[in-house]
């Protein structure tokens, strides 16, 4: 029964990469990596943020509007302190919902009319704070991807960033754009550091995302000694820029 779990699962990711997709042709004279942080806990702001200001590089930080298992979330102050210091906001909706999908676990799950209702919502939430600016890169909440979460998401934004681990290069697809998460209980620093290495030959754009930055993570975050290290690394050898910044670069530009 697990192979057949497996091998649904397989099947059902390969229809999602290869449907409803928004391409580009990736052509970078310096690999970039990006930043980004879920769920917007306060210590992505306090620590994740400052880490990053500290090498000079920005950040995409993704907002919601309530928070749950990582502790007390960012204010609309912290919000404009980033927003004024060139960092960038993306959307991870509302309420952290997701489609509904046979294989997630996790709750909760929603109809397509509330899927697009949540997100709709934050972006007014979002522009309650900053009049002048819009919520235009997203990332999949639980990373839950579905075909009809990718067809919705792509409506409203200009990115949709997944779990689904890799460097991007070559072909992208704006709406199922691949990361790899910056958990220190359980991925070795030696194995990220291996990654900005490959994409520097690869000459791609490598997306981490983490959550909370703090001397006691949860397991979805980080120390503190190791996102300083990761995001030293990768101003060193890389172009560290945020999500928008990197749109803004390979796309508008065009």
């Amino acid at each position: 029964m697990q192979f057949v779990i497996k091998d649904a699962k397989k099947l059902r990711l390969f229809f999602i990469e290869n449907l409803f997709k928004n391409e580009i042709e990736l052509k970078l004279d310096k690999p970039i990596v990006s930043f980004t942080f879920d769920d917007f806990p306060k210590t992505a702001f306090t620590n994740g943020a400052k880490i990053l200001e500290k090498y000079n590089v920005k950040g995409t930080f993704g907002l919601i509007n309530s928070l749950y298992e990582i502790g007390e979330t960012c204010s609309a102050e912290d919000v404009k302190e980033l927003i004024d210091k060139g960092h960038d906001i993306g959307c991870h909706t509302y309420s952290h919902v997701c489609l509904k999908n046979f294989f997630a676990l996790r709750q909760p799950h929603l109809g397509l009319k509330k899927y697009r209702e949540d997100i709709v919502k934050n972006k007014k939430a979002y522009q309650k704070i900053t009049s002048n600016r819009n919520l235009n890169h997203f990332a999949y909440p639980h990373g839950v991807i579905s075909i009809k979460a990718k067809i919705v998401s792509g409506e409203y934004f200009k990115t949709c960033r997944s779990t689904i681990e890799g460097i991007n290069s070559g072909i992208l697809d704006l709406n199922s754009l691949k990361a790899n998460n910056l958990y220190s209980a359980s991925k070795p620093i030696e194995e990220i550091i291996s990654l900005i290495n490959k994409n520097i030959h690869q000459r791609g754009w490598l997306i981490f995302y983490t959550h909370d930055v703090s001397i006691d993570p949860s397991p979805w975050g980080c120390n503190l000694q190791y996102f300083e290290e990761i995001v030293k690394r990768a101003s060193e050898t890389n172009e560290v820029l945020s999500v928008d910044d990197v749109y803004r670069k390979v796309c508008m530009r065009r």
